[in-house]
């Protein structure tokens, strides 16, 4: 049976140890070089996790054997490092076409990744034809479609993300991002899924802590806008993996995954009018509550589907 109280012990460990190791490192880099800050700042999050999945029973598996543990040792350190990638520029004042192939090598790179996710996470799969079984559950072009849809909304969404970073945004969006992680965790649970479901608390601990750090940190050194928009990459990239995984491996449908996926993308809602002109705090609200309200209706129709299967369970248990 799930144990609430084990992840809320695993998602307390992530979030304290995030945010320790991030605002410990955030200060004591402060001065240093802005690339060793971020690759700093990435082992920061790392050793965040780890005590996280480490109190839920999840193992280092090498080669990995499903589609959590692809993401976990695959999908998940591959984004960090794209992200770690994304940030890193070469000053454009004096180095124009050394700027510019940095910014088309970054883009490739991610652009390979965007790509290359759904298809990780589906690897000897039942939606992918194999020669040596015989099987073949969907017809290639099928499957090609949906592995394209898959990376369209992907890169839509970090698209959205960091255009919502560059504005001003960032905080809400990263609460919103882990508002949406929690939201994924308990769905798929009740959609059967157990331990795909516990997948998502470390993670949102572990970005609600360094988020946190981040902001404290950058009280006393400044704002650190990179490590924003590399947590924001980070968060997108496991919110979409987290949910495809729910999606085609466990029961989640794709009305609930479209619907939590997007549902921090409502920040959207305080740019425009008549919104725009409020304060920062009225917006800020204004960004939480579309969020909030469209997380806790796929979890009301959510936790019906899951009473309707468990009542007829428990009055033959008590016949």
């Amino acid at each position: 049976m799930p144990d609430p109280f084990q992840y809320m012990i695993a998602l307390l460990a992530a979030f304290t140890a995030s945010f320790l190791a991030i605002f410990i490192s955030q200060l004591a880099m402060r001065a240093t070089i802005p690339s060793l800050a971020r690759f700093v700042f990435m082992v920061g999050l790392v050793l965040g996790l780890w005590p996280g999945y480490r109190i839920l029973g999840f193992a280092s598996r090498w080669p990995p054997v499903n589609a959590l543990d692809r993401f976990l040792m695959i999908v998940l350190p591959a984004a960090m490092i794209v992200e770690f990638i994304g940030t890193v520029r070469v000053p454009d004042d004096q180095h124009n076409f050394l700027f510019r192939f940095s910014s088309f090598c970054a883009a490739t790179v991610r652009f390979a990744f965007i790509v290359s996710v759904g298809r990780v996470l589906w690897h000897d799969s039942v939606y992918l034809s194999s020669v040596e079984s015989n099987t073949n559950d969907w017809p290639p072009f099928i499957a090609f479609g949906v592995l394209l849809s898959g990376a369209a909304l992907l890169y839509v969404a970090l698209r959205s993300s960091m255009i919502l970073a560059f504005r001003g945004v960032s905080a809400s969006l990263t609460a919103g991002l882990v508002m949406s992680l929690l939201a994924t965790g308990m769905v798929t649970m009740l959609a059967g899924y157990i331990k795909g479901g516990a997948a998502a608390m470390p993670l949102a601990g572990g970005i609600c802590g360094a988020a946190l750090a981040l902001w404290m940190a950058g009280k006393k050194t400044g704002p650190a806008t990179s490590h924003g928009q590399f947590l924001i990459g980070i968060s997108v990239t496991a919110l979409f993996s987290l949910l495809w995984i729910g999606r085609f491996f466990g029961q989640l449908t794709t009305f609930d995954v479209l619907m939590i996926f997007l549902s921090p993308h409502c920040c959207w809602l305080s740019e425009f009018w008549p919104f725009r002109d409020y304060s920062n705090n009225y917006r800020m609200v204004i960004r939480m509550a579309a969020v909030a309200l469209i997380l806790l209706v796929v979890l009301f129709f959510k936790w019906q589907q899951f009473m309707q299967k468990m009542i007829p369970l428990i009055a033959f248990q008590t016949e």
